[in-house]
C-alpha cells in the first residue's frame, strides 16, 4: 500500500495544481487567440465573464459548505478544472474559448474556496502558520506555468497544455481523495431513497 501524504502536503500540492494550470492559460495566450481567432475585445469579454463565475462560484461557498466538506469539494472542482482546461486549451473558436472560461471561473472559483478552507483548517490541526507557505506554492506554480504555457503553446500548440494540466492534476486530486473526510468536518447529506 503506498503511504499517504500528509494533510499539508497534500493542500500545498492542491494549491500548486490550482495555479499551474492558470499560468499555463497565461502563457498560452497568444497561441490561444490565434487558435481561436478571438480578437482583443473578445478576450476582455471572456476574461469578465471568467471573473464573474469565479465571484459567483465563491459566493455560493456559504451553501456548498452545508453539504460538502472541503476535502470533497477539492477532489470534485479539480476534476472540474482538469476538463474546463482541456475544453480551454482545445477551444477552436471564440465562442469555445469564451465557455472555456467561464465554466473554468466556476470550478476555479469553488476549488480556491475549498482549498483555501481546508488550508486554514490544517493551520488549526498543526497550530503553527502553514497557509503563506500553501499561497508560495501557488505562486511559483503560476511562474513555471506561464513559463512552460508558452514554450508549449508556441512551439507545439495550446492543446498540449492540458497535457500538462492533467500531469500535475491527476495524482494530486488522487491525493487529496485519499485524505478521506476531516473528523470535524460537515455531515454529508443521507442518499436520496426512491419512494416504495
Amino acid at each position: 500500500m503506498t503511504p499517504r501524504l500528509s494533510p499539508r502536503a497534500t493542500v500545498t500540492a492542491v494549491f500548486f495544481a490550482f495555479s499551474i494550470g492558470l499560468g499555463l492559460w497565461a502563457g498560452a495566450i497568444p497561441a490561444l487567440l490565434r487558435q481561436t481567432g478571438a480578437d482583443a475585445g473578445a478576450l476582455g469579454l471572456a476574461l469578465t465573464l471568467h471573473s464573474a463565475a469565479y465571484v459567483l462560484a465563491m459566493a455560493a461557498g456559504g451553501r456548498w459548505a452545508r453539504v460538502l466538506a472541503p476535502r470533497r469539494l477539492i477532489v470534485i472542482a479539480l476534476g472540474l478544472n482538469l476538463l474546463n482546461f482541456a475544453a480551454l486549451f482545445s477551444a477552436g473558436s471564440t465562442l469555445g474559448l469564451t465557455l472555456a472560461l467561464t465554466t473554468l471561473g466556476l470550478s476555479a472559483g469553488a476549488l480556491d474556496l475549498a482549498m483555501n478552507a481546508e488550508g486554514t483548517a490544517v493551520e488549526r490541526d498543526l497550530g503553527r502558520p502553514v497557509l503563506l507557505s500553501m499561497h508560495a506554492a501557488a505562486s511559483a506554480a503560476f511562474a513555471v506555468g506561464a513559463l512552460a504555457g508558452s514554450l508549449l503553446a508556441t512551439g507545439l500548440g495550446p492543446r498540449w497544455c492540458a497535457l500538462a494540466v492533467a500531469l500535475v492534476t491527476l495524482p494530486v486530486a488522487w491525493a487529496a481523495q485519499r485524505l478521506g473526510p476531516r473528523r470535524d468536518g460537515p455531515p454529508l447529506p443521507a442518499p436520496a431513497t426512491a419512494a416504495a
